[in-house]
């Protein structure tokens, strides 16, 4: 990790609005669990994300200084898509006027990187804090209410007493 690259504080994902990608006729903010997901991010899956990121990202010191300059970490946006059943992750749009005014290498470059931070987050949402795993209907959970409690049976001798 570049020294002077802190780890910034996670995005609040629950003051987001459902995603264009989303049809919000038949999906409202719940169905996209973002409360479980920025519980999620502050409890270390942000920081995992970001410190794996940090440790081969190569994008010029002054773009990630504008990143960090214009906040854009806190732009990041993590979601549960229904349809497919997997987490999403949109990284930041990178302002125009730094666009224009930066060279084409560069801006693809903090492209390229933004989107990798975005996909490794989520990653490590899914593979170490996320467990939506539910049980199917016909899971049986063994347990004593299950059958309920069996009474020991009292064997009869061989001539039925």
């Amino acid at each position: 990790m570049t020294p002077d690259l802190d780890v910034p504080n996670p995005p609040d994902v629950t003051n987001r609005q459902v995603p264009a990608e989303i049809d919000e006729v038949s999906h409202d903010l719940e169905d996209l669990r973002r409360g479980e997901i920025e519980t999620a991010l502050r409890d270390g899956a942000w920081r995992q994300g970001f410190e794996e990121w940090a440790a081969y990202v190569d994008v010029d010191d002054e773009a990630l200084g504008m990143v960090y300059d214009r906040e854009l970490f806190q732009e990041f946006d993590f979601y549960y898509e229904p349809e497919s059943d997997r987490v999403r992750a949109s990284p930041p749009s990178l302002p125009a006027e730094w666009v224009e005014s930066t060279s084409s290498p560069v801006v693809a470059s903090l492209r390229t990187a933004l989107d990798d931070l975005a996909e490794i987050v989520a990653e490590v949402l899914v593979a170490d804090y996320l467990d939506w795993a539910e049980t199917e209907e016909g899971d049986i959970i063994w347990r004593e209410d299950t059958f309920g409690t069996v009474e020991p049976s009292i064997p009869e001798d061989e001539h039925g007493e």
